[in-house]
């Protein structure tokens, strides 16, 4: 995309498109996706329905009589209905796309779900003699976690800490509880991770300098992380090493700071020795991850969500403060979601725009921007004149009087009579 504006970003990687590439399209299919995904939520709401969790491509809407009191609920024909209207919609051919919109799952009439938040969730079925059958089991943020075994793969480690959560909630077949708590999640947690940057294969110089090239880490391999319990120092600290689905001879390896690159020695036990630092354990994290809030929602009252919220959720209602460009500068190595070791933070552009905000603020009455400002008419003359400079710590407030003054003009040129 293209702009007369350019916005400094501190970390950006080039774009290459492919011999398909058309911005244009990309971005219309996505917001019509959007688009989609609203109108549905919209309609199921006026129909007096709701949902227990969305995605980009989805809406699970509530259709059971078994659902606790309080639920808004739709039956079958309602729900069918609301999809005829969207099939109605296609515009794709129909023999290659014959359903905009359909139900998944329609042979199970009592699928049952278990939602944390948007993309947290399981779908169960109870089954003769109080025997919990899954169904689907959501993997959103359980994707990079490393099984307790060399067999255990994610699905089956989603599947498994589902259960584990189901069965503080639900009356579970005692054959059944006894069998999967045999399976205990007190061990390390630890994630898997490509190597996808050269600041991570440089971290692990050290290691690759004493070994023959077969047995070093290389480009496009993987490398393991855990998670500290707590911090040693002021800085965060992040632990990697060579990827080793054996838990007992990754404790051997040697550990390094991905921040930093200084060895670190790790507390696979918790004895809080001395110049360790502590490894969380699967355990903690699981008993954390069905008490995730979700922060997009809003409780009964019209507060945040929190982790003890429990009940239907509401949309947020937000307020805009100001003006802020931000986007995702994506590697084409790390486009898979959690792929990353970085902190999946949106970057903000910006441009020094202060100048201008100082040459509108220069058409006002200059004691009165002074006095607001918290200096002396001289001083912000001065500055305007650019006679002098302004300190860094009066920037932001210039800025943010400045969108004042331009949000009163506008809000003004609304009202005046025409």
């Amino acid at each position: 995309m293209h702009a007369d504006i350019s916005y400094p970003s501190p970390k950006v990687h080039d774009e290459r498109p492919g011999a398909f590439t058309n911005p244009i399209i990309a971005t219309l299919v996505t917001s019509g996706a959007r688009l989609r995904l609203a109108l549905l939520e919209s309609e199921v709401t006026r129909c007096g329905g709701t949902s227990a969790f969305c995605d980009t491509d989805s809406l699970a809407v509530g259709c059971s009589s078994g659902s606790p009191a309080g639920i808004p609920l739709l039956d079958e024909a309602a729900i069918e209905a609301i999809v005829a209207q969207f099939n109605a919609l296609n515009p794709y051919d129909h023999a290659t796309v014959p359903h905009l919109l359909k139900v998944e799952y329609p042979d199970h009439s009592d699928l049952r779900c278990f939602a944390v938040s948007a993309k947290r969730y399981i779908l169960h079925r109870l089954r003769p003699g109080k025997r919990i059958q899954i169904v689907k089991a959501s993997e959103s943020a359980l994707g990079a976690i490393i099984g307790r075994t060399r067999n255990e793969s994610t699905p089956k480690l989603a599947r498994r800490i589902w259960l584990a959560i189901l069965m503080k909630y639900l009356s579970v077949n005692p054959q059944q509880r006894r069998r999967e708590y045999a399976w205990s999640f007190d061990v390390p947690l630890r994630r898997k991770f490509p190597i996808s940057q050269p600041a991570i294969l440089k971290r692990l110089g050290a290691y690759n300098q004493s070994r023959l090239f077969d047995f070093r880490v290389k480009p496009f391999g993987f490398v393991q992380t855990t998670t500290p319990d707590r911090q040693a120092g002021d800085g965060d600290v992040l632990p990697i090493a060579p990827y080793d689905a054996d838990v007992r001879k990754s404790m051997k390896l040697q550990w390094v700071d991905f921040n930093s690159g200084d060895p670190i020695r790790l507390d696979w036990h918790r004895s809080a020795m001395a110049g360790t630092i502590g490894v969380t354990r699967l355990a903690d994290y699981v008993e954390n991850y069905h008490r995730h809030p979700e922060a997009k929602a809003a409780d009964a009252d019209g507060h945040p969500a929190g982790p003890q919220t429990v009940g239907p959720l509401f949309h947020l209602r937000v307020r805009s403060r100001r003006l802020s460009r931000i986007g995702k500068e994506v590697d084409r190595l790390d486009e898979d979601e959690g792929a990353s070791l970085e902190p999946e933070l949106p970057i903000v552009y910006e441009r020094n725009d202060l100048a201008d905000d100082i040459a509108y603020l220069a058409q006002f009455p200059q004691a009165t921007i002074a006095s607001e400002i918290g200096m002396s008419e001289r001083r912000w003359r001065d500055i305007v004149h650019a006679r002098t400079t302004h300190r860094d710590s009066r920037a932001a407030r210039i800025r943010a009087i400045a969108m004042n003054y331009r949000l009163r003009q506008t809000q003004n040129a609304r009202h005046k009579p025409h």
